[in-house]
């Protein structure tokens, strides 16, 4: 008891010294001013009014006024400087994720304190810390309220040896990557290639699916950059972030895409609307309706546009339900039953044929993210119908040969 003891008040002691140095940043900043200055006293109480809200407000205001604010801000400005109003969209798409987060801990929160228990209750500091704690506050991967809470306000600590090596080792990674990065941007041009249909349609097929191939990977490249740069500053600061993304090219299943790729946002997609929704514990049409809502609310917060809709919200969300399908009917006795009949070998075979079509649909369902429509949409006839039968076959081979590698690497590498 003594311990227990010794380690809440190192951790309330911890939390009390960084609340006090975030005070004096936002001092600094004018978000508080002197005591004696009105501002200041208004400032002061309307923190205390904010602190004392109800859950449900705090999540409906909050939202509603991020959304407002990045609807003005791309109504308004789009005309004139598009580049800038797409940086102020994704960092007001961060802010939402971020005080949704919040707003839906303060909810449990106060549902706990109904219960007759008595956690200490969150405020908008709070809310401040975590929305502006810099590392993350910009492109970088997405961390829960109760991960920041819980790693953020740890007592100090020395580094151990083995996580000093883990360091250098993922700094010397992302300034490779980095320097790949730029490199490759600076001299060639995939994506001006897809926005220009004359010279995209004049290339061959071998160069098309170049392309779009290094488009996933460059896409890949930049995520790895952003989160493992931002994760190295959030780990100095003992804050846990999630692991960066896995390499695409090892990613056959629309279900391990969506984990393994942006692992934050699947954190966040399973805590605060896959599993309150019911997930699939409450039945097949509960699980149903709570992917719908996570995959939909993935799609309005990249945009909501309705050509998204059509091209990558349905068919990304009926990919994870076929999945799903697939392996409770590959549990069913008829089904075992006539699968080990066969060899291992050719139970691998059939499995990998199955995912050919997952692969594929996952490759154009991004693209369309990455791209837009026209280009898919004319690698789709090129390579299936123009390119018929000489491509069609030969595209579909190798995709074959990515799925037997993934299959082989999944085995081989479990820690993935």
């Amino acid at each position: 008891m003594s311990m227990q003891g010794n380690t809440d008040k190192d951790y309330y002691y911890c939390r009390s010294i960084k609340m006090k140095y975030m005070r004096g940043i936002y001092r600094k900043s004018g978000i508080f001013l002197e005591e004696r200055s009105p501002f200041s006293a208004f400032c002061s109480r309307w923190y205390f009014v904010f602190s004392s809200w109800d859950g449900s407000l705090w999540l409906s205001c909050s939202v509603t006024a991020s959304l407002s604010l990045e609807f003005a801000l791309s109504s308004n400005l789009s005309s004139c400087c598009g580049y800038a109003v797409l940086e102020f969209q994704s960092l007001f798409k961060s802010i939402q994720l971020e005080i949704g987060n919040f707003g839906l801990e303060y909810c449990w929160r106060v549902h706990e304190r109904q219960e007759d228990e008595q956690p200490e209750m969150y405020s908008l500091l709070d809310l401040l810390v975590f929305n502006f704690y810099f590392p993350v506050f910009v492109n970088g991967p997405v961390i829960t309220f109760e991960t920041f809470q819980n790693t953020f306000y740890q007592p100090h600590r020395h580094f151990s040896r083995e996580e000093i090596i883990s360091l250098v080792k993922d700094v010397i990674r992302t300034v490779w990557w980095y320097i790949f990065l730029e490199g490759f941007l600076h001299f060639v041009y995939a994506t001006a290639f897809t926005q220009e249909p004359e010279i995209f349609k004049s290339l061959s097929n071998w160069a098309l699916c170049g392309i779009l191939y290094s488009m996933l990977q460059i896409f890949l490249v930049k995520y790895k950059v952003f989160y493992l740069g931002a994760g190295l500053f959030a780990r100095m600061d003992g804050v846990t972030v999630p692991l960066p993304p896995r390499c695409v090219s090892t990613l056959y299943l629309f279900s391990d895409m969506w984990k393994y790729f942006d692992r934050g946002l699947h954190i966040w997609m399973m805590r605060y609307i896959y599993i309150p929704m019911g997930g699939s514990r409450r039945g097949i049409f509960r699980q149903l309706l709570a992917s719908m809502c996570a995959f939909g609310f993935i799609w309005q917060w990249h945009g909501g546009h309705v050509n998204m809709l059509l091209w990558w919200f349905i068919p990304n969300w009926l990919g994870v339900v076929a999945e799903s399908w697939a392996n409770v009917i590959a549990t069913n006795t008829v089904v075992r039953q006539w699968e080990e009949k066969l060899s291992p070998a050719a139970s691998r075979r059939v499995r990998a044929v199955f995912g050919v079509f997952t692969v594929s649909f996952l490759i154009l369902t991004n693209m369309v993210f990455l791209c837009g429509i026209e280009p898919v949409w004319f690698y789709i006839k090129r390579m299936l119908y123009y390119g018929w039968p000489s491509s069609t076959v030969l595209l579909l081979f190798a995709m074959y040969l990515v799925v037997q590698t993934n299959m082989e690497l999944n085995r081989l590498i479990s820690s993935w």
